[in-house]
């Protein structure tokens, strides 16, 4: 679909118009505060998402592919990535350090229901672990980092 035709019919969609000129400008969009979010569950990513954006972060990208994951955060360095430990449905601390060297001036905050991988994860180089389902905690933690970035 070309970008125009896909415009006007998500705006049909949405009962609104939309148009390429609805942002400002585009370096506005960089310079607002950006996420990248990776979970294997899809409800997990989508809540997570919803926090983010409730504290003014854009969410450029959701995942649950751990290879994509990587590729997005070393080409978009958003500020916060937001992850949870499972990879591949096992615990895996290594993933924070491959964030941290793809993309070192990101925060990575772990959204997880490991809690017994707290410290490993700290350890890792991750900002932040608030124990899943916690999502006021989450929150918290995202408006933290916004205010000291």
């Amino acid at each position: 679909i070309p970008p125009f035709e896909l415009l006007e019919r998500l705006g049909s969609i949405l009962e609104r118009e939309l148009t390429v000129e609805c942002r400002d400008n585009w370096e506005a969009m960089l310079t607002e505060h950006r996420a990248v979010v990776f979970s294997s569950d899809s409800a997990t990513r989508h809540l997570v998402t919803q926090v983010l954006e409730r504290c003014g972060v854009i969410v450029t990208a959701e995942t649950d592919m751990a290879p994509t994951m990587l590729e997005v955060v070393e080409l978009s360095q958003p500020e916060v990535i937001v992850i949870d430990l499972s990879v591949d449905g096992m615990p895996n601390t290594s993933f924070i350090s491959e964030l941290r060297t793809r993309s070192p001036r990101s925060a990575v905050i772990v959204y997880s229901a490991f809690e017994i991988w707290k410290d490993k994860a700290l350890a890792a180089g991750a900002a932040a672990f608030v124990p899943e389902p916690r999502v006021d905690e989450l929150a918290d933690q995202i408006r933290g980092l916004m205010l000291t970035s």
